[in-house]
């Protein structure tokens, strides 16, 4: 049975508690200071949660509410108004479906705040969350002011579908984790990916020749002259470059991350070669 990536990740990491606790600040009593008619200042207004905020001053007038109340009425529509305590419980549809809900409510109360209330930073950490949350499966969101809309989306719809297609699930995960952002800048994890995944592909090197033969000697040529699979910075070593040893670090993780792209569009092309074929047949089938 195919897995998708949700399925890899969930089994590294505790869907269920990072939801909680989106939950917990969404619902946190200190997100908004309401102020009063006479007072504006911070110190005086009233504390209340992002949510009791928006149920009494802003949901109403969304034009995404369709015909719930509130946010509660909201949740329940969406199937989101309980969040399972088991990990294995937590669906794909699951997370998707309560970050854009999250996220909607966060870009609501940023773009809709009343001029005399003032938000806290227990906000932006929400929105914090929810993006680092979502990272995790190569997801982002993506806004729609005129529609007042937030969805999450791929970010990279490449690397999630070869990491699916994947079966070794730690190299799996590892495809997805090279496009997080606390590796940008980290070398060492980059090269550590690149190379496990051009072990994993050096058995297609040939099937990889015959459909790209500049896909597959870019890739390769990569693996050995840039300090991957050998020695080209290190002086003495016999595999020494002294152009690439005086690379920056910066310019040398750029050429990585070009790496890492080739290398995608390799196993996309093996995946299609497979679908060609069971669409000839189909040709065959359907037409004699």
């Amino acid at each position: 049975m195919k897995r998708n990536i949700f399925d890899i990740v969930n089994n590294i990491r505790k869907p269920s508690l990072e939801i909680s606790r989106i939950d917990r600040l969404l619902n946190q009593q200190n997100g908004v200071y309401v102020g009063n008619e006479l007072f504006t200042d911070f110190m005086d207004g009233t504390p209340i949660s992002i949510i009791d905020y928006i149920d009494q001053y802003l949901f109403k007038s969304w034009c995404q509410r369709g015909t719930c109340i509130n946010c509660d009425d909201f949740e329940i529509s969406l199937n989101i108004s309980y969040i399972p305590e088991d990990d294995e419980e937590v669906t794909q549809d699951f997370i998707i479906i309560y970050c854009e809900y999250a996220a909607n409510m966060i870009y609501l109360i940023k773009q809709k705040i009343l001029s005399k209330d003032t938000l806290t930073n227990v906000v932006s950490a929400t929105e914090k969350n929810i993006e680092k949350f979502l990272d995790w499966y190569n997801y982002e969101l993506k806004y729609f002011p005129k529609e007042e809309k937030v969805l999450v989306v791929p970010k990279n719809a490449y690397s999630t579908s070869v990491a699916e297609n994947i079966e070794n699930e730690s190299l799996s995960y590892s495809i997805i984790e090279y496009n997080h952002h606390l590796l940008q800048g980290d070398i060492e994890k980059k090269k550590a990916i690149l190379l496990a995944l051009g072990s994993d592909l050096e058995p297609h090197r040939k099937e990889i020749k015959t459909i790209n033969k500049n896909l597959e000697d870019s890739i390769f040529f990569m693996l050995n002259n840039l300090d991957l699979r050998h020695n080209n910075r290190k002086k003495g070593d016999k595999n020494y470059n002294e152009k690439v040893a005086k690379m920056k670090k910066s310019n040398l993780e750029k050429w990585y991350d070009e790496l890492y792209q080739l290398i995608l569009a390799a196993y996309i092309l093996i995946d299609n070669k497979a679908r060609m074929v069971e669409i000839n047949n189909l040709k065959t089938e359907i037409t004699t």
